[in-house]
């Protein structure tokens, strides 16, 4: 169905690695619009802002305050992603605001943590030219996957304010099971396990 809750608000649900269904929301400017296709992506075609969601599997063993700078920086750059498409990202930098913060869950009351940290990388786009961008990234990890949700704009809107709402954004983002799949989950689980 289409993902926007209303105006400026994203509500959408998708598949975490376990089978759970996940329900992601964030907000963002009004002016900018949903794009068509397959990806949970948002933005202003005028100003070339955008937000967009990635989906990943949680390596195993691994809690999100252990995710490296270098699991994320490969996902955003990765040949087949959005920056990666029109040749590789050679230079960029991960911030100082490297930190984990925490949010309550709203369906379960429990704390989950999210990494934030901002990036600033030079990008080909299709006609070859370079454009400097400045992101900050949200990500949070649950039922095998990692969410990220990535916004980012023109490195020069950036210093003259766009900064703001890309932080709105990022602080706007939360992924969270909703109690409908939990319950899910656990008839699946128990239907497998078979009668005792």
């Amino acid at each position: 169905g289409d993902p926007l809750f209303k105006a400026g608000q994203i509500l959408d649900t998708v598949r975490a690695t376990d089978g759970r269904a996940v329900d992601i929301t964030f907000a963002f400017p009004s002016e900018w619009s949903v794009s068509k296709g397959p990806n949970l992506d948002v933005r202003d075609v005028r100003t070339s802002d955008s937000a967009f969601l990635l989906v990943a599997d949680l390596p195993s063993g691994k809690t999100i305050d252990k995710l490296s700078r270098d699991f994320f920086t490969s996902l955003v750059f990765a040949p087949e992603g959005k920056y990666g498409a029109y040749g590789g990202v050679d230079g960029f930098t991960v911030g100082k605001d490297w930190a984990l913060v925490s949010s309550k869950d709203p369906s379960s009351g429990m704390e989950q943590q999210y990494r934030q940290f901002s990036l600033s990388f030079d990008a080909l786009t299709y006609n070859a030219n370079t454009v400097n961008r400045r992101a900050k990234v949200s990500a949070t990890a649950l039922g095998g996957s990692v969410f990220i949700l990535f916004t980012s704009c023109l490195g020069s809107r950036y210093e003259k304010g766009a900064s703001r709402e890309l932080v709105s954004i990022q602080q706007s983002f939360q992924a969270t099971s909703t109690s409908k799949a939990r319950e899910a989950v656990v008839e699946a689980a128990a239907a497998a396990a078979g009668p005792e």
